[in-house]
């Protein structure tokens, strides 16, 4: 940990692919050998949706069905990675399910998957991750990957970056909804040091980065997160809420824009 906390500071890093440019392309070509359907943008136009990230606030979620939108119909609720523990403790099926995450970690969060589910798996993700789903209703779609030009020639990509929260935010926007309402995206851990709301892991020093008068225990991949999160606030059309007491929280609230930020 760093012994002076960050504040008011943009942080440079180098984004690395968790799994060689390789493996990645192998596993776009055997995503799309399976001839699964794939996201059609605009298909859920003037929706809602609840998404549930891991971080530590995700435990405040209101995860229950039935929840209504401002024009009166239902909330999509959607769990993304280790998220998908905290509504089947509860004994809930999220309406849809996001990764995009290469490494075959995912898989183990989909054991006994909710039938009732629609699972948003990005190409790139690990095979097991896909036999994991077997009978499971999955649509495919794709990040804008770099490393797989020659894969993905003329299909529909999606350009998130760092995070499956952020692919999510970005991939619901492409199919239309208008209205997020986002739990667990702390970037920060809980004062009592949890990291993740669910199944997760963390690896690597903290950083304090302090966030008007408050000083929280981050770590640069997710001060980075939370900046790649507020440029595609700026990109986007659509109302979104931050919920929790997290770092990113408290920097929408402290330049108030905890709502949708105006260019």
């Amino acid at each position: 940990m760093r012994d002076q906390a960050l504040e008011g500071e943009r942080i440079d890093f180098i984004a690395e692919l968790p799994l060689p440019g390789q493996a990645i392309r192998d596993h776009i070509r055997a995503a799309l050998a399976r001839g699964l359907p794939e996201v059609t943008p605009g298909t859920l136009a003037g929706r809602a949706a609840l998404l549930v990230a891991n971080g530590p606030s995700a435990h405040q979620a209101p995860l229950e069905p039935g929840r209504t939108a401002t024009d009166g119909g239902p909330v999509l609720r959607v769990a993304l990675n280790g998220a998908l523990s905290l509504f089947r403790a509860r004994r809930r099926a999220p309406d849809y399910f996001v990764a995009c995450d290469p490494q075959p970690l995912v898989a183990d969060f989909l054991a006994d998957a909710p039938m009732d589910t629609t699972y948003l798996i990005a190409s790139r993700c690990h095979p097991r991750v896909f036999d994991a789903l077997e009978g499971r209703r999955v649509l495919l779609w794709h990040l804008d990957e770099v490393e797989a030009e020659t894969e993905l020639t003329g299909r529909e990509r999606i350009g998130a970056g760092l995070s499956v929260t952020n692919a999510a935010l970005m991939l619901f926007h492409h199919m239309g909804v208008r209205h997020l309402d986002i739990w667990g995206l702390d970037c920060s851990a809980a004062d009592d040091g949890t990291h993740h709301a669910g199944p997760g892991c963390t690896e690597g020093p903290y950083q304090p980065i302090r966030v008007g008068d408050r000083l929280f225990q981050s770590k640069p991949a997710w001060a980075a997160e939370a900046q790649q999160f507020l440029l595609h606030l700026h990109a986007i059309d659509a109302e979104v809420t931050v919920n929790g007491d997290g770092m990113l929280a408290a920097i929408l609230a402290e330049f108030g824009r905890r709502q949708r930020m105006e260019s």
